[in-house]
């Protein structure tokens, strides 16, 4: 009978306990709409976005001379987002920027967003949205060379300087020295200042391969040469702010999770001929 009494008096207080975190969850996911909605209506009465976009990045972003206009899969995602929080009440100023500039300008505030294949780096001065587009890395080799990864025991790699591959993942390895690890791969990895250099490298014969993601191996590939079909070490491009839009960034990172849910996404990766590779696993 006394246990029976406890479960009684233990049953009411569980109920008001649950009902009270339903409360504090709902509030705050009020609070959170309120707060971005805040900073949505706070660029919008500035009425204007400096909006950085590289020129060099083919079907991701190109400058057409022809039409004057910027095109590319990074164009139509930023114009699609800035549609659906202002419609046509925002003045949008297109920066063209490089690997180097665009994280400068957005540092010191001369940029207010910016796009250019865009990686999540450790830095408090650079807000992120979710991804939009996940590229993934492969090798690019001398046709006839080899037809799969395995082919590159005991071969020479090229990389560059600052790439995601070329990122420790620790206990002083690469991202990609630890990847092919995994398949009992060893090579030696030459780090190059640019792409440029590793292809020339590599049409000089001074590596076997260049590893890099998939749009620039399209991007600076010559003829003769071939991306084999491994994927791996997938790259999230997201949505670089300045970190006082910190709350703005969020929000935009809602508008890319809708589009991504209502097939817009898809539609302008096909658009565009790219493949996402959301699915690939980091190793």
């Amino acid at each position: 009978m006394i246990k029976i009494k406890h479960i009684k008096i233990i049953a009411p207080i569980l109920a008001a306990v649950i009902i009270v975190v339903v409360i504090i969850v709902a509030t705050s996911g009020v609070r959170e709409r309120s707060e971005k909605e805040k900073a949505v209506d706070a660029v919008s009465q500035i009425g204007i976005l400096n909006v950085g976009l590289r020129a060099d990045l083919g079907s991701l972003c190109t400058f057409n001379t022809e039409t004057g206009e910027y095109e590319g899969l990074e164009k139509d995602v930023i114009d699609e987002v800035i549609y659906r929080m202002f419609g046509d009440d925002m003045i949008v100023t297109y920066v063209q920027v490089n690997s180097k500039t665009k994280d400068a300008l957005i540092k010191t505030g001369e940029l207010d967003i910016a796009l250019g294949a865009s990686i999540v780096t450790e830095t408090s001065l650079i807000k992120y949205t979710s991804p939009f587009f996940t590229d993934g890395s492969a090798f690019l080799v001398k046709q006839g060379a080899m037809s799969s990864q395995k082919g590159l025991h005991g071969k020479t790699i090229a990389i560059v300087q600052g790439s995601y591959v070329a990122r420790e993942a620790g206990d002083d390895v690469t991202k990609l020295e630890e990847y092919l690890a995994t398949f009992g791969i060893t090579a030696d990895l030459k780090i190059y200042a640019s792409y440029p250099e590793a292809m020339s490298a590599l049409g000089g014969g001074h590596v076997e391969a260049i590893c890099a993601n998939e749009t620039y191996l399209k991007l600076f590939g010559k003829k003769g040469m071939l991306i084999l079909p491994e994927r791996f070490l997938p790259q999230e491009y997201c949505v670089e702010t300045r970190s006082s839009l910190a709350t703005f960034s969020s929000a935009m990172s809602d508008v890319i999770e809708e589009m991504k849910s209502d097939g817009t996404m898809d539609a302008l990766i096909d658009v565009w001929d790219l493949v996402d590779y959301y699915t690939l696993e980091e190793s």
